[in-house]
């Protein structure tokens, strides 16, 4: 479980002249399967600036203490680092991956262009990977940012003074595999050595992989182990 959020320093920033939000691949919407294991990466630029409105670079870690993910319509902020086993959210995000964020995009998404080297020189890009439970099928969900500087909340939500900006979401059932979605097969090897204390010996491997009928729109379903 990461705990960057539990750091209570004080930021070294006073305000925000940048805020945006965006999916890793810079478009502005994807699938997610609803099963609280997929994650969706999402990374928000913050330009920190000082009370003289200058740009100035500032420690991610001093940031993520200040910055929520939101819910663009109704600014509820979305919760943080909840486990699995609790049940009791929809929506959550970490800030570590768990190495199941295999991207799956609308056929309209737009994407954003890339702001140039200099423009990016100061920003921060804090990023996100967000999940879901099954109880959030049947919803689209729109995700802005807020931020909490020294100065007041600035977002990206309905009505926010940083432009209304969000990523969706469409949660997507996921599948359950069972063993009527593989095939099995079993190899019997014989491992017999000659030498001057010649023994013989069999072995049974088992090889298990998906069916052909598991390969659909997201890409193909591969598994594979042996069993002695």
């Amino acid at each position: 479980m990461d705990t960057l959020k539990n750091n209570e320093e004080s930021p070294s920033w006073y305000s925000v002249s940048t805020l945006e939000i965006r999916l890793a691949d810079r478009s502005d919407r994807a699938s997610i399967f609803s099963n609280g294991m997929h994650q969706v990466i999402i990374d928000v630029y913050i330009q920190p600036i000082d009370k003289n409105r200058n740009n100035i670079s500032v420690p991610d870690k001093d940031i993520v203490v200040n910055l929520y993910l939101i819910d663009f319509n109704t600014g509820e902020e979305i919760c943080y680092n909840c486990c699995l086993e609790s049940g009791d959210y929809k929506w959550s995000y970490a800030y570590s991956s768990n190495g199941f964020t295999t991207s799956i995009p609308f056929s309209n998404s737009s994407f954003k262009q890339q702001s140039s080297q200099k423009e990016e020189k100061h920003k921060n890009r804090i990023r996100h990977y967000v999940y879901c439970l099954p109880s959030a099928l049947g919803k689209d969900k729109p995700i802005a940012v807020l931020v909490k500087a020294p100065d007041g909340e600035h977002s990206t939500g309905l009505n926010g003074d940083q432009g209304e900006e969000f990523v969706l979401l469409r949660p997507i059932y996921a599948r359950q595999y069972s063993l009527d979605d593989m095939d099995m097969q079993a190899v019997l090897q014989d491992l017999h050595k000659y030498n001057a204390k010649e023994f013989t010996v069999f072995a049974q491997n088992t090889y298990l992989s998906f069916s052909e009928k598991t390969t659909d729109q997201y890409g193909s379903r591969y598994v594979k182990f042996i069993h002695y």
